[in-house]
């Protein structure tokens, strides 16, 4: 059977529409050009951006399962591997298939802590092993990990993350001033940013924090009578105008947590031309940032990389190394598995394998 040509996908998330989760964003707006989507949301954003996907808000599996049954989707998809026990339910009563593109925060616990990570996402784990679940994308750094946390190998298609390349690409001049970007929460460290406002007087240093601990960060500064400028929230079409308007991105990270994932920051600023400056909080983050940007041990060492500036070979490496994450570049990953899963046709729903939290959900 061929696989229609266009398909219909119900995407299936947490905290939709959130700022600090453009990535959703990005690719919605990439396969909703060829593919008919809707979104169901589970749980609300702390902070959503206006421009965004239409969306109901739903969070009992059957409920979502009758959404299904409107809309008629070819495949569901998720984000985060922790939403997957849910979709899987959905998946079994209505016969749809799913996938799930992973991020940092959800997986990197089956790396730093495979035992504690294994536990705690152990739903999770176990609704990739189901006959309904296609695929699971997730960083090429953490599949080992996802391997040894029990998650079919056959499954996991290596992905880097995910930005809308062409949006930020530029080739104007760039000038010195400094940016930090991000939610902020503890990993992120944001705090070493503000004291490095407070080190380097030549330029200008901007904090762009989305939501959390930002009231305690600004606090901080203020303690610190930094002279860094802790910028309000822009909405996601706001940001390729602000990158423009400095020369470095400085990322900064918490040491003693190492559970920084790949920031989208990071390949963003690259796009833009900008030098990017990341926290080595693991050894992985050297890959990420490839032969385009600086990586430091103690925040100590930044003041010097930012006097010595960004060399054009490296700029013009980082217009290519960040391709990897251009969403236009890897989207066949994703859509190829919802076009296989069209063309082999509609499944049968299924009861759950076992008694228990899957039971539950499914109503039975």
């Amino acid at each position: 059977m061929a696989a229609p040509k266009r398909l219909r996908v119900l995407y299936v998330v947490d905290d939709f529409p959130q700022l600090s989760q453009t990535y959703i964003k990005v690719e919605l707006a990439s396969v909703a050009r060829d593919h008919d989507t809707r979104v169901v949301s589970m749980k609300p954003a702390d902070r959503a951006y206006r421009a965004h996907h239409p969306y109901v808000a739903e969070t009992d599996p059957r409920r979502i399962a009758e959404h299904v049954e409107a809309f008629r989707p070819h495949v569901l998809h998720t984000h985060y591997l922790h939403c997957g026990e849910t979709v899987d339910a959905v998946a079994r009563r209505t016969g749809v298939p799913w996938t799930v593109r992973t991020h940092s925060f959800d997986v990197l616990p089956m790396l730093l802590a495979p035992r504690a990570g294994a536990r705690r996402r152990h739903a999770g784990i176990e609704a990739t092993r189901s006959e309904y679940c296609l695929g699971v994308l997730a960083f090429p750094f953490l599949r080992p990990a996802l391997e040894a946390a029990g998650i079919p190998a056959g499954k996991i298609v290596d992905c880097w993350p995910v930005i809308d390349w062409a949006a930020f690409h530029d080739r104007g001049p760039r000038g010195r001033d400094v940016m930090n970007v991000g939610a902020c929460i503890p990993k992120k460290r944001m705090e070493d940013f503000v004291d490095l406002a407070c080190a380097v007087r030549d330029r200008a240093f901007r904090l762009y924090p989305i939501g959390y601990v930002s009231d305690e960060v600004t606090a901080y500064a203020r303690r610190r009578a930094s002279p860094v400028e802790i910028v309000p929230v822009r909405e996601p079409e706001e940001m390729p105008a602000e990158y423009r308007r400095h020369g470095w991105l400085v990322y900064t990270g918490c040491f003693e947590r190492r559970t920084l994932g790949w920031p989208l920051a990071v390949a963003e600023a690259q796009a833009a031309g900008l030098g990017v400056v990341v926290a080595r909080v693991r050894k992985d983050l050297e890959t990420y940032v490839g032969p385009a940007g600086f990586l430091y041990d103690d925040i100590g060492e930044v003041p010097a990389i930012l006097a010595r500036g960004y060399p054009d070979a490296m700029r013009e490496a980082g217009y290519e190394h960040s391709k990897q994450s251009d969403i236009e570049r890897h989207r066949a990953l994703l859509t190829d598995l919802w076009a296989s899963a069209a063309a082999a046709g509609p499944r049968a729903p299924s009861p759950p394998p076992r008694r228990g939290a899957l039971a539950r959900l499914l109503g039975r």
